[in-house]
């Protein structure tokens, strides 16, 4: 018997078969692959990461990461991020 591999057939299924940390996106079920931040976006995100962390903690209003952390959005739970 032989066997095969089931090729993908959506965005969300190609995107599931990346390997861990692979730096892209999946926006109207197509895959956009993303460079590598600069170093100056590198240092900027620190600083927002901090103040943004710093905050939610003291207010205790939840949670923050830093990423790369999956988000999935559909419209199911679009109304959760406004």
């Amino acid at each position: 018997m032989e066997t095969y591999i089931k090729p993908p057939r959506t965005g969300i299924e190609a995107f599931e078969l990346m390997p861990e940390g692979t730096l892209c996106q999946l926006i109207n079920d197509v895959l956009v692959m993303s460079p590598a931040p600069t170093t100056p976006h590198a240092r900027a995100q620190n600083k927002i990461f901090i103040t943004l962390y710093d905050f939610v903690e003291q207010m205790e209003k939840g949670e923050v990461f830093c990423a790369p952390v999956d988000v999935y959005i559909n419209n199911a739970n679009q109304g959760l991020v406004n």
